[in-house]
């Protein structure tokens, strides 16, 4: 037998793309996280270059050494200039920068008046729209600023009437796109500068914006979109019922599908049916291929004079790159067109069956053209589902095929629904299980949820929706331009057949434990998820991967041990300060596993759950699974509203608030979680004992047992003491309640959260001379409208010597301590 070295230099002399890929994809990945800064990659890439032609004329042996040099140096190099673009000093992002007068890492939000033209097509949602403007003009008091440079601008309305390369003029309040700066959280800033956005901007409603009659673009790509609204006027005014999700199909806008039709898709493992991805883009390319060959088959002279299976992978081509123009040749659709024209390339040149070597070279055209869509979660997803399905399908396969040792099947031949089970039923049940697999650690990381119900949904889901109602939508739409009555027709089956799957997704998704939410992956989680699958399937085949399961499993105990003991044997008091924006929430973490969630933070506006998408990815990224103590310091949105989804997925325990009442949906919804998931309910003041969780006594000093004061006076203000230190929440307070809080107060403070945000009106000078912080925080949003922590408490907090840190400038703040010495770390 050849030992792995030999295996390994077979495998890369008939897949050379592979390590290719992998030494490119390295370069990409040190250069973004700046691991190799100050190497002078260029010259070195030049020397590489040198030596691998003298390599080439001398034949040296090792040359491939110096290709994968080559390529990691193009890696680094490439994803450098994508990661410091060159931004021209009239870009927009500069002048709004300019016009704050701020330094560009606390540039703020201003209302400007913009001229500029739509690059892309509107995107619409139930209660707004989004707009993608190539920004031309900036009006100001004095002067016309020529300007360069895109926006995504959101409009408060879902009904903007604009359309692609329209000119248009707008006021609205531009600023530079933050993340909130939290562990776990949704890299959008990154997002959208890998779009080449680096400036957003509201307005409220469409009355802020006018469309500029006669300047609008004008050729191929206009041509093309004027084709597309004509096919998206046809689908929205077909009156079928599930029009909006079969305008996701066709032309991959599903910004209108409910919310709850998206919920139980994401819950049944289906989400990637409704945008246009590899799936879709593969499917229609094996639909056309398919038809092609069976056509072809009719013809024996057809059969006899040419090789048909190519004709029709070639015949393929222009209907994937039909599907993708209709579709608006999105980043991700570019992506999936990019991956089937060079398969059905390789079907083409007779390396059909390389298919390691295809996908690499797949990836790495992709990944030369944007290099940092190595971090889009859609790239990672169907490279990663592919991969699975090219490594582990034949595998399952080889399972249910005939073996080649001779047996009684000559003499006894399988029943013919045997062939049938294979085909439509073990076949693409394999294919189910190996894309699951393969996404499993992404969709855990980037999702944190893993669908128990997903393999069987997908394999009812994805023959009906995506073969079935998007060849009926694309038919349709081709017939709609020749006749409208006809396509209704042939669309009305597609609308009866999402229908079904709709009912059928609901049904998965209504089954218990359909899915569950997950903790964040580590990377050296995910390298032992796919190793262990390896050493599993390759079991057999050599002692190797027999050892290789056993260092896997020790390994994979050794880590959740390794957690275990982190989350549930650390004697210190932990308490992070999450930036929520303009809003509270603290989580504590108790000696030995006992923790604390006080207040949700919470925005005002309904489509953005604070809970779900900022202070449960946090919770996730360190691990926590479970809340044993929620506490509520008012019923304010910005305090409230992210609990209701912490109470319903964390196992919390208890819930205390100070009794206050509000009649609001926030607070309605909130209260009918936690009788949901029996939590127990505790109305608190300062008259309620102290508590003892793992040595920290919990102080309850405000509102008083009686009390007449507003919803900010009487919040819920908390003592932590450990030891020799101790922490102040003080939820809303202002000077009223800072009074009340003083007489309860018999010593000074480590840390204090700042009253209400650092308003003007609290963090009075008697309530900072009687608690005395060593250090105070103080959680504000990002270039908030209220103006917060206000000029004059920076000033005080300044004249009494108290650090101040900032949630909107420094991200999470966490701050830990032994009882005696603390520690003090910031994410940013």
């Amino acid at each position: 037998m050849m030992d792995k070295q030999s295996q390994l230099h077979i495998f890369s002399a008939k897949q050379p793309f592979v390590p290719i890929l992998i030494f490119f994809i390295l370069g990409i990945i040190t250069a973004s996280h700046q691991w190799l800064i100050g190497l002078p990659s260029f010259p070195l890439l030049i020397v590489s270059l040198l030596i691998f032609i003298f390599g080439i004329i001398r034949k040296l042996k090792y040359n491939f050494i110096l290709i994968y040099t080559i390529f990691f140096l193009l890696g680094s190099i490439l994803s450098t200039q994508k990661i410091n673009p060159h931004i021209p000093q009239n870009h927009i992002k500069n002048v709004v920068e300019q016009i704050n007068n701020l330094p560009s890492k606390e540039n703020g939000s201003v209302g400007m008046s913009i001229e500029g033209v739509l690059f892309n097509a509107p995107e619409k949602f139930p209660d707004k729209t989004r707009l993608y403007v190539d920004a031309e003009k900036v009006f100001t008091k004095d002067k016309t600023l020529h300007v360069t440079g895109k926006i995504l601008v959101t409009v408060g309305s879902p009904s903007v009437k604009v359309k692609y390369g329209d000119s248009i003029r707008f006021i609205a309040k531009l600023r530079i796109p933050r993340n909130f700066g939290n562990p776990g959280e949704f890299d959008y800033a990154g997002n959208l500068a890998r779009e080449n956005i680096y400036v957003i901007g509201y307005i409220n409603n469409e009355r802020g914006l006018a469309v500029l009659g006669g300047k609008q673009k004008q050729g191929i790509r206009t041509a093309l979109e004027r084709f597309r609204d004509k096919i998206r006027d046809f689908i929205e005014g077909s009156g079928m019922e599930n029009a909006m999700i079969i305008k996701a199909l066709i032309i991959g806008e599903q910004g209108e599908i409910s919310k709850h039709v998206k919920e139980n898709f994401s819950i049944t493992g289906t989400a990637h049916i409704l945008a246009i991805s590899g799936l879709n883009i593969g499917i229609i390319a094996f639909a056309s291929y398919w038809i092609m060959l069976q056509a072809l088959k009719l013809s024996e002279r057809l059969m006899l004079a040419f090789n048909i299976k190519k004709i029709a992978a070639a015949s393929s081509i222009v209907p994937v790159l039909l599907y993708g123009i209709i579709a608006g040749f999105s980043v991700s659709t570019q992506r999936a067109v990019i991956m089937a024209l060079i398969f059905i390339i390789a079907l083409l040149v007779d390396r059909g069956k390389r298919l390691y070597n295809t996908l690499a070279s797949a990836a790495l055209i992709i990944l030369v053209i944007s290099p940092l869509a190595i971090y889009d979660i859609s790239f990672q997803l169907s490279f990663a589902a592919v991969l699975a399905m090219i490594y582990l399908v034949p595998r399952f396969q080889s399972l249910w095929a005939p073996s080649q040792a001779p047996d009684l099947s000559q003499l006894f031949p399988p029943h013919p629904a045997w062939k049938l089970l294979k085909n439509y039923l073990l076949s693409p049940l394999s294919v189910c299980i190996a894309a699951s697999i393969g996404t499993a650690p992404f969709i855990a990381y980037h999702f944190h949820r893993i669908s128990i119900t997903g393999i069987m949904a997908n394999l009812i889901a994805v023959p009906l929706i995506g073969f079935a109602a998007v060849i009926l939508g694309l038919i349709s739409s081709f017939i709609s331009f020749i006749s409208p009555s006809l396509a209704h027709i042939i669309l009305k089956p597609a609308d009866i057949i999402i229908n079904v799957s709709i009912w059928i997704i609901e049904l998965f998704a209504r089954l218990p434990y359909a899915s569950v939410y997950t903790t964040t992956p580590t990377i050296l989680e995910a390298v032992l998820f796919y190793l262990l699958i390896i050493c599993i399937v390759e079991f057999k085949k050599a002692r190797f991967f027999k050892y290789g399961l056993a260092i896997v499993v020790v390994f994979l105990i050794g880590n959740y041990s390794y957690w275990y003991y982190h989350l549930n044997y650390n004697s210190n008091l932990k308490v992070t300060f999450i930036s929520v924006g303009q809003g509270d929430s603290a989580l504590v973490e108790f000696p030995y596993g006992k923790r604390m969630l006080i207040d949700g933070g919470g925005f005002y506006n309904e489509d953005f759950d604070v809970g779900e998408r900022i202070v449960a990815p946090f919770l996730w990224k360190k691990k926590i699974t479970s809340i044993d103590y929620l506490l509520l310091s008012h019923p304010q949105s910005d305090h409230m509203k992210g609990l209701k989804f912490i109470a319903e997925k964390f196992h919390a325990k208890e819930f205390r608030w100070n009794g206050m009442v509000r009649n609001d949906n926030t607070f309605t919804e909130l209260f009918q979680s936690l009788d949901k998931n029996n939590i127990t309910k505790f109305i608190t003041n300062a008259s309620a004992a102290p508590l003892d969780i793992n040595g920290v006594r919990v102080n309850f000093l405000n509102p008083p047992e009686e009390s007449n004061l507003d919803i900010n006076n009487n919040s819920l203000v908390v003592r932590l003491d450990y030891k020799d230190a101790s922490f102040l929440f003080t939820g809303d307070i202002e000077a009223v309640g800072e009074a009340s809080v003083i007489k309860n107060v018999t010593a000074g403070v480590t840390v204090l959260k700042v009253p209400h945000h650092g308003s003007r009106t609290s963090s009075a000078m008697d309530f900072l001379n009687r608690v005395t912080p060593e250090l105070a925080v103080v959680s504000v949003g990002y270039m908030n409208p209220f103006g917060f922590p206000h000029p004059e408490i920076l000033k005080r907090y300044n004249e009494f010597k108290i650090p101040l840190l900032r949630t909107d400038i420094l991200g999470a703040i966490t701050v830990e301590t032994d009882g005696q010495k603390k520690w003090v770390t910031s994410y940013r």
